[in-house]
């Protein structure tokens, strides 16, 4: 069976897990039939098939698909013995939320089970010994009672999976939690501990309100944050618990289940108007005041870093003449941040159309050799297959059937935040952009547009990177171009103005060294020079046959480091699958008939 995942890629909503099925089509409305209910699309989750009979859509999902998860081994499964019922009663949570719960047990473990349309796809292991978490070895990441908030328009989600069987307890069932628990507030990348919402995001888009009911501590604030930003401020409400509790398994045992009721009832909207008072802000002031501010992450290019790093809620600007490496540059150092942070980037760049010529770009660089055979070092068939594999992950290509509006390019940039965790937004350049410019001056409407930049980096925290050309000197046969300049880009100076952050590539002898592939990068303005970088310049190298910058003499990609361990940094408490305990081989009834 597929992954469910592969047809929600696509808008399509299987129902169940019958093989054979006929659910509404996602691609009528874009072609505009009428009657958008009728189930007039046929899917096979066996083949990954699918054909509507009304509009002609088409295709297979298992193009592309390499992920293999594997199920639970559940042989050892027992019902609970009266040590490990202990373990929920102790808690609060009664017997009856326990069965319905479908909790098990495997020796000294209780399972938590982890069930997608009656399916066992992954378990969360809790020792009766001591708070010691574990899960199912290459299982898949999905949310905790995928089944009994699916479909919901209201859902609440906590931090585990206590938390949901208290609210349980008071008389929720439309309750989940994410499977990994809350990311460190440290953490520099947060996607592996939320790999669970990217992977059932359907759940929340179908929602119409979202209680975020996660631990009031430094961590789970971090995961509020997320949360808001993947969902969407709009469709969220915040539970509050009694000052005195730090989750809602604790207001369950000190406080009962009408206090978690209230905690839902006053729960508050999301603060989205433009008005603050520093209570609003009192917890982020504290946080910044013990911990200090958010700081610019690094390049990888140790050497460049105190000119410029990477920091969420700016603008960057980059600018420089037509072919000297603007585009590629940035997406060498953005491909840098997914190699060794698991950043993710979604990229607007209608120039590079069509989207394969675009990929192949990446996966020269992440690998170091050439996928055509125009040069003499070209990539091997598996080379190849791990680099689309790779940028598959990392990089998305966003190109509006519609327009390209900036309202049209947002809306596909949105959903990537909430549904992909993107950090990263490319707009290359900026003259591919259907503008709409009015009666404004020029300056006028450059002023706004990097306007509305800036607010979208700060509402969904994402870097963004824009791409402008300079104005193209006279050419003088011979002589080089002279150094770009933030105050000659094409459209006026309002563009280093508005921007907090403007770089350039620079080509210095293009003419009067043929062959030399000296690159200058450099950045004239950093609005926040102490915790970015104080501007400068540096000289890097081109290669062209790796398709990589240098400097320095190396490049990054050069260090031998297992890029999966820093991935997987974040998650220390999630060990291997232990080895089988013994165990009774007493049937577990009831369970073992809705695992399989």
């Amino acid at each position: 069976m597929l992954n469910f995942n592969l047809f929600y890629e696509l808008g399509i909503q299987p129902k169940g897990s019958n093989p054979q099925q006929k659910v509404v089509c996602p691609n009528c409305a874009k072609v505009g039939k009428t009657n958008l209910k009728d189930t007039c699309l046929s899917i096979s989750l066996k083949d990954g098939l699918y054909n509507c009979h009304k509009c002609g859509w088409s295709g297979c999902v298992k193009a592309g698909e390499t992920r293999n998860y594997s199920l639970p081994v559940k042989s050892n499964f027992t019902k609970l013995s009266d040590e490990a019922l202990s373990l929920f009663t102790g808690r609060g949570i009664t017997q009856e939320v326990v069965i319905a719960n479908k909790i098990a047990q495997e020796g000294d473990w209780v399972i938590f089970p982890y069930l997608r349309d009656k399916v066992l796809v992954n378990v969360k292991k809790r020792s009766l010994k001591d708070k010691d978490f574990r899960q199912g070895k290459d299982c898949e990441a999905i949310i905790y009672n995928y089944d009994r908030v699916k479909g919901k328009k209201e859902v609440i989600i906590c931090e585990g999976e206590f938390d949901c069987m208290a609210f349980e307890v008071a008389g929720y069932t439309n309750v989940t939690s994410v499977n990994q628990g809350a990311p460190n507030e440290q953490d520099k990348n947060v996607e592996k501990k939320l790999e669970c919402i990217t992977n059932c995001y359907e759940i929340f888009e179908e929602a119409e309100l979202i209680y975020i009911a996660v631990d009031k501590d430094a961590n789970g604030i971090r995961l509020e944050g997320e949360l808001i930003r993947r969902f969407g401020a709009e469709k969220c409400k915040i539970v509050g618990f009694p000052s005195d509790r730090k989750d809602a398994n604790e207001v369950l045992i000190h406080d009962g289940k009408q206090v978690l009721i209230d905690c839902i009832n006053n729960a508050k909207d999301v603060k989205v108007t433009g008005i603050f008072s520093i209570d609003d802000v009192r917890d982020s002031m504290l946080n910044t005041f013990d911990n200090g501010k958010k700081r610019g992450t690094t390049t990888h290019f140790k050497d460049f870093d105190p000119i410029w790093t990477h920091r969420t809620g700016e603008v960057t600007l980059w600018t420089g003449y037509m072919n000297e490496g603007k585009s590629t540059f940035l997406k060498q150092i953005l491909l840098l941040k997914a190699t060794f942070d698991g950043e993710k980037t979604a990229v607007f760049s209608p120039e590079e159309f069509p989207a394969d010529e675009f990929y192949d770009d990446l996966i020269h660089s992440y690998i170091g050799k050439a996928t055509d055979s125009y040069y003499r070092n070209v990539m091997n068939k598996s080379e190849y297959l791990k680099g689309i594999e790779f940028v598959k992950k990392h990089f998305f290509y966003v190109y509006p059937e519609e327009d390209f509006t900036w309202e049209s390019v947002s809306k596909k940039m949105i959903y990537l935040i909430r549904k992909k965790g993107i950090r990263n937004v490319v707009l290359d350049p900026y003259n591919q952009f259907d503008h709409t410019q009015g009666n404004m001056q020029i300056d006028q409407y450059v002023s706004k547009f990097m306007g509305r930049l800036k607010r979208f980096a700060l509402t969904y925290d994402v870097s963004i990177h824009l791409v402008a050309h300079q104005v193209t000197p006279v050419f003088i046969g011979g002589q080089d171009y002279p150094k770009p300049n933030a105050y000659k880009i094409k459209g006026g100076g309002t563009f280093a103005d508005k921007a907090d952050n403007v770089g350039y590539v620079w080509i210095p002898f293009r003419y009067s060294r043929k062959g030399d592939r000296t690159v200058l990068v450099g950045f004239d303005k950093v609005k926040k020079k102490r915790l970015v970088g104080e501007g400068g310049e540096a000289e890097f190298i081109f290669n062209v046959g790796t398709n990589r910058y240098e400097l320095n003499g190396i490049t990054p990609f050069d260090i031998e480091r297992d890029v999966q361990s820093t991935l997987s940094a974040n998650t220390d408490f999630l060990k291997e699958e232990p080895k089988p305990i013994s165990s009774p081989k007493e049937s577990i009834g009831t369970y073992k008939e809705a695992w399989d």
